[in-house]
């Protein structure tokens, strides 16, 4: 299975980029939906995440959810929280590329072993991918910049993509991605504040081979189509599920 995509992606924001959200959204070429809990302990956690007032997709089963990406518009990978590996295996049997979670930083996603809490366990991390690999699927892993070792983390782990949140003190950190380019040989998407050309251009440069943002679809979605015209000499990106 493979994928090709455009240069630029729209990042998950939970409540808000499912399938049909991204469709509206012009010049994106891939679009990284959810993220959405897909077990009894991120559902209880996301439960608990809008009791706060945060936004989070609410009533979604698996097998609705990989007909909604396939069906989409727009080349969809489903950014999955969970604490086993069941879940994804499942989303991979309905033919739908997988971005795994290990980003979210909510204490009460972390606390109960999701999200950025994965990053600290890339040996167990490294065999949910490869099981999802055996299952056929596309697989992929969203990770925060500076958690633990980023380039040991993209050496240990190998899925088809890696999703860098590229968090630095002041905006991105381009060091993150290089080290990451340094270390995987596959396709990787940089995100974290992207909000011109200039910003694309820089994280593309470093190694990336996509660039993603979330938040400028809510207040800027003209941005998406400005960052498409502006790469499209590059060509697509194949995401090489084999």
């Amino acid at each position: 299975m493979a994928m090709r995509v455009g240069r630029v992606a729209l990042a998950s924001v939970a409540g808000v980029t499912d399938p049909g959200f991204a469709e509206t959204v012009p010049g994106i070429g891939m679009a990284c939906v959810g993220g959405y809990s897909l077990d009894g302990p991120t559902r209880r956690a996301s439960r608990e995440i809008a009791k706060r007032g945060r936004d989070e997709f609410g009533g979604v089963t698996i097998e609705g959810l990989a007909d909604e990406a396939s069906s989409s518009g727009v080349p969809c990978v489903v950014n999955a929280r969970s604490v086993s590996v069941e879940p994804l295996l499942r989303l991979a049997d309905g033919g739908v590329a997988v971005e795994i979670n290990a980003h979210c930083r909510q204490p009460e996603m972390v606390e109960v072993g999701a999200g950025e809490a994965l990053l600290l366990d890339p040996e167990g991390l490294s065999s949910w991918v490869d099981s999802v690999k055996v299952a056929g699927g596309v697989v992929g892993v969203k990770t925060r910049a500076n958690v633990v070792d980023d380039g040991e983390l993209a050496a240990s782990v190998e899925p088809h993509f890696l999703h860098v949140d590229a968090v630095g003190p002041g905006g991105y950190d381009l060091d993150a991605i290089r080290v990451t380019r340094e270390n995987f040989d596959g396709v990787i998407l940089g995100n974290n504040s992207v909000r011109g050309v200039e910003d694309a251009e820089a994280m593309m440069d470093a190694g990336a081979d996509v660039v993603s943002a979330a938040r400028p679809a809510l207040t800027e979605p003209s941005l998406f189509a400005k960052l498409a015209e502006a790469l499209e000499p590059r060509g697509e990106v194949v995401i090489d599920g084999s």
